[in-house]
């Protein structure tokens, strides 16, 4: 529950207490501003924590109430070719609000800005009358220096050299394989793909022999049949395989 007013003519929220003054239900001269400032502040001492939606809104209708008494002020003759202003809906001032909380908000980030900003050093030039005095730091330094810098550094790198391990084998080319499979069915009718494979355990050479088995069946010399839908490959030889001498 947020602040309410106690005064001698009124009691409860400062928002009813400017929307009552507008719609001329409560004379505005009967109101003390001050002893609202007062007692608002005396609320603030008493919290735990501020509220700074609160404080902002606060802030906003004593702001409003000022407006409307210094306005009650003003001699009727400054006030005769002026045209009367409608009162201020709560909507209005509800927009009102809302505004002065933007413009809280953005001071924030400002300020918060400014504050990191003073952690880092200023790009600007030297001051005319500091320039004529100012020391050249590169007189004494020569090319060779830089250059005998730069050799002592790449001496003191350390050059790692990568193991063979690391390097891409070469792998076994389809032309190859090709060759090795017509040997094998020299020898045998039919083969299977587990038994060309099974002793590679890098699935690039087990690639490269399915790819040597199509070209050898694009070429008509082998014929293929498979056991079921994920079985073995059987490859058997064509009566016109051309078998190497």
């Amino acid at each position: 529950m947020g602040y309410r007013l106690t005064l001698e003519r009124f009691q409860g929220p400062i928002e009813l207490l400017v929307e009552l003054i507008q719609q001329q239900t409560l004379d505005v001269y009967q109101i003390s501003i001050s002893q609202i400032a007062d007692g608002f502040l005396s609320y603030l001492e008493h919290l735990t924590e501020a509220d700074l939606n609160e404080i902002s809104s606060f802030a906003l209708y004593a702001s409003l109430l000022m407006e409307l008494k210094s306005r009650s002020l003003l001699p009727l003759e400054n006030q005769v070719d002026q045209e009367e202003e409608e009162p201020l809906s709560p909507e209005e001032l509800f927009l009102r609000m809302v505004e002065c909380r933007k413009f809280k908000k953005a001071a924030r980030y400002l300020e918060q800005h400014a504050e990191q900003e003073k952690c880092f050093g200023r790009r600007v030039d030297l001051e005319e009358r500091f320039v004529k005095i100012r020391p050249d730091f590169l007189a004494s330094v020569r090319k060779e220096d830089l250059a005998l810098i730069l050799l002592s550094l790449e001496e003191r790198r350390v050059r790692e050299t990568l193991p063979m391990i690391y390097l891409t084998p070469l792998f076994k080319n389809v032309e190859e394989e090709i060759f090795r499979i017509k040997e094998e069915l020299k020898e045998r009718l039919n083969l299977s793909f587990r038994e060309l494979t099974q002793n590679y355990s890098d699935k690039m050479d087990i690639i490269v022999t399915f790819l040597a088995i199509l070209e050898l069946y694009k070429r008509g010399d082998i014929l293929i049949d498979q056991i079921g839908t994920f079985g073995d490959i059987i490859i058997s030889r064509a009566e016109q395989l051309s078998l190497p001498a």
